[in-house]
C-alpha cells in the first residue's frame, strides 16, 4: 500500500507543474484573445466600420487565438500535437470544399459591408 501512495505521489510531482504551465498559457492565451478582440472592435468604431464585420472580424480572431491555446496547452502537457493540427487542417479543407458556395456567398456580403456600394434608400 505504500508503494502504490508513493508512486501515486511520485506521478502527481511530476504532472502538477505541467499542468500548472498550461492551464496558465491558456489563460494567458485567453485574455489576449479578449484584448485583440477589444482592440478590433475599438479600432473598427474608430474608422466606422459596419458592426455586423466588426463582429465578424472580432469573434474569428478570439476563436483562432483560443483554439491556439488549447493546441499549445495540449503540447505543453505533453500531447502529440501535430495528429490534432492535422486533423484539424483536413477538417477545415473539407469543411470548405463542402461550404465553398455558402462561403463564397459569406465573402461576398463581407465585401459589400467593406465597400458599401449602395446607400439606404438605393433602388
Amino acid at each position: 500500500m505504500g508503494n502504490i501512495v508513493q508512486t501515486l505521489f511520485e506521478e502527481a510531482t511530476l504532472w502538477i507543474p505541467r499542468v500548472g504551465v498550461a492551464v496558465i498559457i491558456f489563460v494567458v492565451f485567453f485574455v489576449l484573445a479578449k484584448i485583440i478582440k477589444k482592440i478590433i472592435t475599438n479600432t473598427a468604431e474608430r474608422r466606422n466600420f459596419d458592426r455586423n464585420l466588426t463582429s465578424l472580424l472580432a469573434r474569428t480572431s478570439r476563436i483562432t487565438l483560443i483554439i491556439f491555446g488549447i493546441v499549445t496547452a495540449l503540447g505543453t502537457l505533453g500531447v502529440n500535437v501535430s495528429a490534432l493540427v492535422t486533423g484539424i487542417g483536413l477538417t477545415g479543407f473539407a469543411i470548405g470544399f463542402a461550404l465553398k458556395d455558402t462561403i463564397s456567398n459569406l465573402l461576398s456580403g463581407v465585401l459589400i459591408l467593406v465597400y458599401r456600394p449602395f446607400e439606404i434608400g438605393n433602388r
